[in-house]
């Protein structure tokens, strides 16, 4: 018996019996050759053969669904028209209705028989016990022949035909001897095709429907390691580190990075595009007009030495994949303490006069090779380590990027991570993006935008800079307002476009911070006019309600062109709130906007929970809301009492704890989230609950958020995070659930 005859293994069946074979094809010829062999055969007195003509798998369908009784010996499916799906429902349809009848043969055809090898390589994948194979309509044709002419033109009829799968079946319902006749070099070919084809697996195979999501999550788990361990080698650490000169501690973010040294924004603004890398700029101070460079692609790194504003640089820095070093302070006179001290003022010039700098010994002059990286000193710059490092993998590096297939790949593992989860009733936890900008090559990679930082849009645009100084220093002329909704909905539509790729996207309200974007004597005015710097919030909201109207209308009508907006709402978040009060006023001014508008489509409005007076009115602010994220940044810094910028702070809770509380969370502010989360639930227990803050981007703090009740986070968008960190979260969570090892289906009784 050859491999493909061990499909068939029934005994003959008696003459007079009648065997019923539908042929589901829209190619009347088939259907006309299958019904003159099953004529012949009757004529001679040899099977009693009905051919039920079915022209396509919907036919078939129908059929099943409004005959209980429906039998069929076996059937013919087309691929185009049914395919191994229309197999695998056939069988199910007989284990509901017949669980105790033999299974029907099921054959494949189609134009391209390399079509009809794959759905019967899929069929037996999908279901061991599959009687399958795969016919060409010119064996029908052949043996229509054959049977009107004789057995003297066998090996001219037979001999250049590919299959004989259709006359095996004959012998095998009808206790016929039909000659088996083929040629053996182009049965060979398509046997070791179907071979191959049993062989497939992965994300291809699941998507074809031919294997559950575990086995394709087990098979692709090799590659997607890879991928992750390349992006992983090519990014810096993210702790807080102690420099053994100084004493003191300093931070960085993004890949080891070589370019020459500049220091000032005119030398970036200028830097000749025939450079191979971007410069690396030196800082003493934070400079607002940097962000624009950031979102331009004009810098390979920064090198900050103040502490001021550092984390709010570090996290532009993240989200535009530049590499950064802040804290890692010059050597002064004065000694280090009061360098510390003089370092953490917001007042200090932005840039070094001298157009150079002394850090740890290494000296660096512009114009000069330098590498920056977080180990060591965190730069490199003596000329003969440059050229050292320079030969080496983990130096000039470009940017990080998937190319087509490895991004197939991602995406098609973040869709059977969730089908994985949704047959484990699991929850699935989602790695959302941060949007600073309107536009980023690895959006497509996340889960959705979990938070789009509109301040920062704002911070990034000149034109959309000046207006909102405008405004927010007591300019408020009503055409500031048109003119800064004409440039906002510009930045939106970019951004709310996303939601044609079937994903949320969250848009919060302004949050700012005006030592961000205003320089220092724009910050005194500003401090002059409102008595104090944070104005978020409620108060925000009560100081400038035609801003936030002005903006929540360019939110809605850029979302009005967005096709999906009727079936995926827009997501309107506000941030700093405290009270139940502020709450309601947020929404009602949202939903007064939407009602003149008369907008047709539909969005839901929730709020950040970053501060403790948030958590502490959770049960008043909850009711009033379709979803909520935590803030954790701001509300670790209220929670410990430790600010983002004070690096020396957080390296002695390093010291302490082992860990840096902005990279993992800390376990007082998982108990507020907890608390917080377990109110979430008892009010509405589908309430989508996010995350947005550095720390789920931990593997033990995204596996412990999952825990009390958290859906999905939300990180800067950078491949680490949207690419390698998925990976890692994703097989974490399938071997938290995956018992056993998924084995491949036995088919040696088969097809082998």
């Amino acid at each position: 018996m050859t491999d493909l005859q061990k499909n068939f293994v029934d005994a003959g069946k008696n003459r007079d019996h009648e065997i019923v074979i539908g042929i589901v094809q829209d190619d009347e010829a088939v259907q006309n050759y299958a019904k003159s062999i099953a004529r012949r055969l009757k004529d001679l007195g040899l099977a009693n053969i009905t051919i039920r003509g079915i022209q396509s798998g919907y036919n078939l369908k129908k059929i099943l669904d409004h005959d209980d009784d429906a039998h069929f010996d076996a059937l013919i499916l087309d691929h185009g028209g049914a395919g191994h799906e229309m197999g695998a429902e056939v069988y199910a349809w007989h284990d509901r209705k017949h669980p105790d009848a033999t299974l029907p043969y099921v054959l494949f055809l189609s134009l391209g028989l390399n079509l009809a090898v794959n759905d019967a390589a899929y069929l037996t994948l999908r279901d061991p016990r599959s009687k399958t194979g795969f016919v060409s309509q010119r064996e029908l044709k052949a043996l229509d022949k054959f049977l009107y002419r004789g057995a003297e033109n066998e090996e001219d009829i037979f001999e250049t035909i590919a299959t004989n799968s259709f006359r095996r079946l004959l012998n095998l319902l009808c206790d016929l001897n039909l000659p088996e006749t083929i040629d053996a070099e182009k049965a060979a070919n398509f046997q070791s095709k179907f071979e191959k084809t049993l062989d497939v697996g992965g994300f291809e195979a699941w998507t074809s429907g031919v294997i559950p999501a575990d086995k394709a999550l087990s098979d692709e788990r090799e590659q997607l390691s890879k991928i992750s361990k390349a992006i992983d080698n090519k990014v810096m650490g993210l702790k807080c580190r102690d420099d053994e000169k100084t004493g003191d501690f300093f931070a960085g973010n993004g890949m080891t990075k070589s370019g020459k040294a500049v220091f000032s924004l005119e030398d970036v603004r200028n830097w000749p595009e025939s450079e191979e890398n971007p410069p690396i700029l030196f800082m003493q101070n934070y400079d607002p007009d940097i962000i624009e460079e950031l979102e331009q692609g004009r810098l390979g790194g920064i090198v900050l030495c103040s502490t001021y504003l550092a984390s709010h640089l570090s996290f532009l820095c993240e989200a535009n994949n530049v590499s950064g070093i802040f804290g890692l302070k010059p050597d002064v006179p004065e000694g280090r303490k009061q360098a510390f001290n003089e370092l953490a003022k917001c007042d200090l010039p932005p840039y070094f006069a001298e157009n150079q700098v002394q850090i740890n010994g290494e000296e660096v002059k512009s114009g000069q090779d330098v590498i920056i990286r977080v180990s060591g000193n965190g730069i490199v710059s003596k000329p003969e380590i440059v050229e050292s490092f320079l030969s080496r993998d983990e130096c000039n590096m470009p940017d990080m990027a998937l190319d087509n297939k490895n991004q197939n790949r991602m995406l098609s593992f973040k869709e059977c991570m969730r089908d994985f989860a949704a047959q484990k009733n699991i929850p699935f936890l989602g790695v959302k993006a941060n949007v600073s900008a309107a536009g980023d090559k690895n959006l497509n990679l996340a889960a959705g935008i979990g938070l789009v930082r509109s301040e920062q849009l704002v911070s990034g645009n000149e034109d959309q800079r000046r207006l909102i100084k405008k405004i927010l220093l007591g300019r408020h002329e009503i055409k500031n307002y048109l003119l800064l909704g004409k440039v906002l909905r510009a930045d939106y539509n970019r951004i709310l476009r996303h939601m044609d790729l079937d994903y949320p996207v969250k848009m919060r309200l302004f949050d700012f911070s005006p030592q961000e974007f205003m320089t220092k004597k724009e910050q005194n005015q500003f401090h002059e006019t409102y008595g104090r710097m944070d104005v978020q919030g409620g108060p925000a909201l009560d100081r400038w309600p035609e801003l936030y109207r002005m903006q929540i209308h360019a939110i809605l009508k850029e979302a009005e062109d967005v096709p999906n907006w009727r079936y995926r709402p827009v997501q309107i978040i506000m941030p700093s709130i405290r009270t139940g009060e502020d709450t309601l006023k947020t929404k009602e001014m949202i939903k007064a906007e939407y009602e003149e508008m008369n907008a047709k489509g539909e969005y839901q409005f929730g709020v950040m929970i970053e501060t403790l007076d948030a958590c502490n009115n959770a049960r008043e602010i909850l009711p009033h809301c379709d979803f909520i994220s935590f803030g954790t940044n701001d509300l670790t810094q209220q929670v410990l009492g430790i600010g983002r910028d004070d690096l020396h702070a957080r390296g002695k809770y390093m010291d302490k704890y082992g860990f840096d509380p902005f990279k993992k969370m800390a376990p007082e502010v998982m108990d507020h989230i907890k608390n917080v989360c377990a109110i979430a639930r008892e009010i509405n227990p589908e309430m989508e609950i996010d995350l947005c803050g550095a720390q789920g981007a931990e593997i033990q703090t995204a596996m412990d958020l999952t825990e009390v009740g958290v859906n999905n986070i939300s990180v800067a968008p950078n491949l680490e995070n949207l690419a390698s960190l998925q990976i890692k979260i994703g097989y974490e969570i399938f071997d938290r659930n995956q018992s056993t090892a998924v084995a491949k289906p036995d088919i040696s009784a088969k097809i082998s």
